[in-house]
């Protein structure tokens, strides 16, 4: 079964070679060829192409499954705990190929 998150955009378009392009976190991007392959050759690209996006860092926006708590203003938000945007609760994911030190990234 292929993962029901992933999007699939269809368009027709004459004079081009048929392909499959998937955007992955972190602007991670990946397209296939699929000229003449059949519709389970086409499935087994797309079933590929979620395995190939499992494999991949996370960025937090695909940790995120439930809308944050509404904030009551006249308590502010300091009142609410935070929210952690991680798989596993502890973990705060961050671009890999990002190359300076979490520390000076968040120095006003």
């Amino acid at each position: 079964m292929l993962n029901p998150r992933t999007p699939f955009v269809y368009r027709e378009a004459e004079e081009m070679e048929p392909f499959v392009y998937a955007r992955f976190d972190w602007g991670v991007e990946k397209k296939v060829p699929v000229p003449g392959k059949s519709d389970k050759e086409v499935l087994a690209v797309l079933k590929g192409l979620v395995d190939h996006g499992l494999s991949l860092p996370k960025s937090p926006e695909s940790d995120v499954y439930l809308a944050a708590p509404i904030i009551d203003a006249a308590k502010g938000e300091a009142a609410y705990e935070p929210i952690n945007l991680s798989w596993d609760g502890k973990t705060v994911r961050r671009n890999p190929d990002f190359d300076i030190p979490l520390e000076q990234a968040l120095k006003p």
